[in-house]
């Protein structure tokens, strides 16, 4: 179809090329739709990194060249800015350089909640969000701490140094509350665990996850370990982890972890810094006439939650605060 391509025996495979270059140029201009906006190569991986608006998708080389037009694989990949790829919640930027000189692709997408965020929001927060978080949490200087501690998780990304078990009874909402944590915070940034990838020498953990879930009872022996565990990843910047088949690397810690269980297993030790413990024993149907209506209106309050904890005031003491309830100085006397 190229009038100023004469294609010949002798000169077919060069002038081919040609002519699929300007064809697939030609149909990606009438569509006005590009199969990316960037690509780049992940030095720390070894893995090209493509972009597609706010998408990210990383494919090892051999898969990349699927992806792409023949001219474009020939010459894009090869020439792919080497960036190292992080996953960094702690800053805006896309690209940025490192403290170590190194060039940095941000692979942190942030939820819609907080793209769509409301900067000027002077609300309280929702009605039925209100009314769920006070039906869990009956102590209001628990629910302050965990409000502050949301608040700062969803504003800087920093690490959270306390966990928070919910135990009580099933139906109490717990899950409900949970569901509303990963849709705040987005899907693609937690992660809902097995309590084995907190058990063992080499704890696996939650790299590049804002929120570590973990919904399950079990006997007092696994949940002590776990705890453990936990301690140290909760307390420290970075922890070392482990996947299948893969060599140990040292994961920069952003996750905030929940344990929602229907019976308290942990052994708490009397010197216990690390774990928030809320008592869940009222049905959430007890106090809720429709629950799946109830459920859409928590959905429908989502965006008013994020603008209230993006423009919360945060208090940075708190972020390490354990609150002294009388059923946490039980769980820790009884065991």
């Amino acid at each position: 179809k190229n009038k100023n391509v004469k294609i010949t025996k002798g000169a077919l495979t060069s002038q081919l090329k040609v002519v699929t270059k300007n064809t697939i140029e030609a149909k990606e201009e009438e569509k006005g739709v590009k199969k990316y906006d960037d690509i780049f190569f992940d030095i720390g991986t070894g893995k090209y990194i493509f972009t597609k608006g706010k998408s990210v998708f990383k494919h090892v080389k051999q898969n990349a060249f699927s992806m792409l037009p023949p001219h474009i694989a020939e010459v894009t990949l090869n020439r792919a800015p080497k960036v190292l790829a992080e996953y960094n919640p702690r800053t805006k930027e896309k690209r940025y350089t490192s403290d170590d000189d190194l060039e940095c692709y941000n692979t942190f997408k942030p939820s819609k909640y907080v793209e769509n965020r409301t900067k000027a929001y002077k609300g309280n927060i929702p009605h039925n969000i209100d009314f769920l978080i006070k039906h869990l949490i009956k102590d209001e200087k628990t629910r302050s701490v965990l409000i502050n501690n949301l608040a700062n998780h969803l504003q800087y990304g920093t690490s959270i140094h306390t966990g928070w078990i919910f135990s009580g009874i099933g139906g109490a909402g717990k899950s409900v509350f949970m569901d509303l944590v990963f849709k705040l915070f987005g899907s693609h940034n937690s992660q809902k665990s097995k309590l084995t990838n907190f058990t063992g020498d080499k704890v696996k953990g939650l790299p590049e996850k804002l929120i570590g879930y973990v919904d399950e009872s079990a006997d007092s022996k696994v949940m002590y370990e776990v705890v453990e565990n936990l301690k140290t990843i909760i307390g420290n910047e970075s922890y070392s982890s482990r996947a299948l088949n893969v060599n140990e690397i040292d994961v920069k810690n952003f996750t905030m972890f929940f344990f929602t269980v229907n019976s308290f297993g942990f052994k708490l030790s009397s010197d216990d810094r690390r774990m928030n413990i809320i008592e869940c024993n009222v049905k959430l149907a007890k106090v809720v006439d429709n629950i799946p209506n109830f459920l859409k209106d928590l959905d429908n309050e989502i965006q008013a939650f994020a603008d209230y904890l993006l423009n919360y005031d945060v208090d940075r003491t708190l972020i390490t605060k354990i609150v002294d309830t009388e059923f946490r100085r039980e769980m820790i006397t009884n065991n």
